[in-house]
Formats: structure tokens, C-alpha cells, sequence
């Protein structure tokens, strides 16, 4: 009898051992870098056409872009945001060209008037595949910087340190509210 719960016990490790590094495997294929390189945001060209139409020209826009994604404690690579700069005021309906890198991605700032506070939108294009766990979705900023924008707003705005969860319910494809302060 005791043989039997001995090879019970050593079967369900075994199986318990199995799963974790299927789990783990899973978890590694979809390093860093692989969701920064398939993670689509919507084309800033796009949103200003849909949320800005010909008909009311009068809002200035002020488009703030990174060259690609990146964390600052691995040299601004893998998912997250490092640096960020902003584009000369807008009005909708001018065109802006695309960032020059693949991984690059545009958005506009804009302002909640209830928290008084600045904030971007990471839209995304798509919904994230399905095989990436929910908690690798997770866009991380390892350390304070700057958005230099004093000139434009007479304040700069500060990226905060942090983990910004995927939001489902941000747009159709879901995406990521990042709030500057």
C-alpha cells in the first residue's frame, strides 16, 4: 500500500513538474521584445480623421511619438516606453508622416478636465493575440522622464513610473491610458 501512494505522489509531481515548465515555455516565448514587435496601434492619421472630422478644424492637436517601444532597464528595448517627444501644434486634417521605425508608434495628448490632468491613449489596431498571457500585456515605465513640452503648455509633463494594464474596454481593440503629470 505504501509503494502505491508513493507512485501516486511521484506521478502527480511529475505532472505538477510538466505543467510548470509548459507555463513557463509559454511565458518565454513571448518575451518582450516578440509583444513590442506584435502589439498594432492605430495609425494617429486615423484617430485624428475619425475623432476630428473636416467640420470642426479648430482644436489644436499636439502629437507625441516614440521611435519604438522600450524599457530603460533593458536599454529601451522589450514592451514598454523610455522616451517620448512631441510634435509642433496641429490642426486636424493636416497629415503627419509615420515614425520611421516599424516599432514606432504617435498619439495624441489630451486633457481630462475632471482630474485636470494630461494624459495619451495607446490604441491598439487589433486585439493582442490570444496565446500572450493577460500579465505579459502589461506596458511598463521603469523610471521618470520628461516630455519636453514647456514651450508649447509653459509646463513639461512627466511619464510616471509604473505598470499600465492592457484595458479591454479603451476604443474597439482595447489599448493603454497612460496620465502624465
Amino acid at each position: 500500500m505504501k509503494y502505491i501512494k508513493k507512485i501516486a505522489v511521484l506521478t502527480l509531481l511529475s505532472a505538477f513538474v510538466l505543467t510548470s515548465c509548459e507555463d513557463e515555455q509559454v511565458l518565454e516565448t513571448y518575451d518582450e521584445n516578440t509583444i513590442a514587435q506584435q502589439i498594432k496601434v492605430v495609425d494617429v492619421n486615423k484617430r485624428i480623421a475619425t475623432e476630428y472630422p473636416e467640420t470642426s478644424l479648430r482644436k489644436r492637436l499636439i502629437i507625441v511619438r516614440w521611435e519604438k517601444w522600450g524599457r530603460k532597464k533593458l536599454e529601451c528595448g522589450g514592451w514598454g516606453l523610455c522616451r517620448a517627444e512631441w510634435f509642433p501644434e496641429l490642426f486636424p486634417g493636416a497629415r503627419i508622416d509615420a515614425t520611421e521605425s516599424e516599432n514606432g508608434a504617435q498619439t495624441l495628448l489630451e486633457f481630462d478636465e475632471e482630474l485636470n490632468q494630461y494624459y495619451i491613449d495607446i490604441l491598439l489596431a487589433e486585439t493582442p493575440p490570444t496565446d500572450i498571457p493577460s500579465e505579459s500585456l502589461t506596458l511598463k515605465i521603469d523610471e521618470d522622464f520628461d516630455l519636453d513640452i514647456e514651450d508649447e503648455l509653459a509646463q513639461n509633463l512627466t511619464f510616471v513610473v509604473g505598470d499600465y494594464a492592457y484595458n479591454g474596454s479603451l476604443s474597439t481593440n482595447g489599448g493603454y491610458r497612460i496620465y502624465l503629470q
